[in-house]
């Protein structure tokens, strides 16, 4: 197996493989053909994605920079409320407040942490 490896896309797969491998002591190189801003703007991150950015050593800079949701309720087409958990069981039920950023933020936290080039 090679330790040279590339990882086509620079989006937050291609990024947190980038730097998992790095981490693993392999020589990976991210190409993108896109420049500048990615598409997309907010992403919402569940504890298990948290779990993952901690695993990548970004955990903590991932939550520094995200608003944190303890409450919720889904609605119907209409408006109508169809559940509303009251406030603290959302984070209860799944261990920590879920986490709202830009997905640019992730992004740069990502690439931050890649080898320069």
């Amino acid at each position: 197996m090679s330790d040279h490896i590339v990882v086509v896309g620079a989006g937050i797969a291609g990024l947190a493989t980038a730097v998992a491998l790095q981490q693993s002591g392999r020589d990976a190189v991210v190409l993108e053909d896109r420049d500048g801003s990615s598409a997309g703007y907010a992403i919402t991150l569940w504890p298990n994605a948290l779990a993952a950015c901690d695993a990548l050593g970004v955990g903590d800079d991932v939550r520094d920079v995200s608003a944190r949701v303890e409450a919720g309720m889904v609605r119907w087409h209409d408006g109508r409320i169809l559940r509303e958990p009251p406030n603290g069981q959302l984070t209860k039920a799944v261990g920590e407040p879920v986490a709202v950023t830009e997905r640019n933020q992730l992004l740069a936290i990502l690439s931050a942490r890649l080898a320069p080039g």
